[in-house]
């Protein structure tokens, strides 16, 4: 499987990142992640766009589906890690060790 390079292009803390991504032989992209804040968590859009390579010479209609598909199972899985550190904070105090082989931290 081929490796993607990402660049990371702007960034403003807590709200919006943009990156440039290269994964041969499919071309590059740009990547843009825009956070807003919402009483229950967090609202997270992201928002893809091939710049060059062969994705160029697709219907841009086909290319916005697959795009579409794969930053749905991105935010998915973005969605995951962010569940999961949430639930690791709330069952671990802050300056506790977490776990990293398995085993229960012990009690204090």
């Amino acid at each position: 499987m081929p490796q993607a390079e990402i660049d990371r292009t702007e960034f403003e803390p807590g709200h919006r990142l943009v990156i440039e991504v290269r994964a041969w032989p499919a071309g590059a992209g740009r990547v843009e992640f825009v956070a807003t804040a919402r009483p229950d968590g967090c609202l997270l859009v992201m928002r893809e766009q091939a710049v060059e390579g062969p994705a160029n010479l697709l219907p841009r209609a086909t290319v916005d589906r697959i795009l579409q598909w794969r930053s749905t199972e991105t935010l998915r899985r973005l969605a995951y890690l962010a569940e999961l550190r949430a639930e690791l904070h709330e069952t671990h105090p802050a300056g506790a060790a977490y776990p990293t082989d398995g085993a229960s931290t012990p009690s204090n």
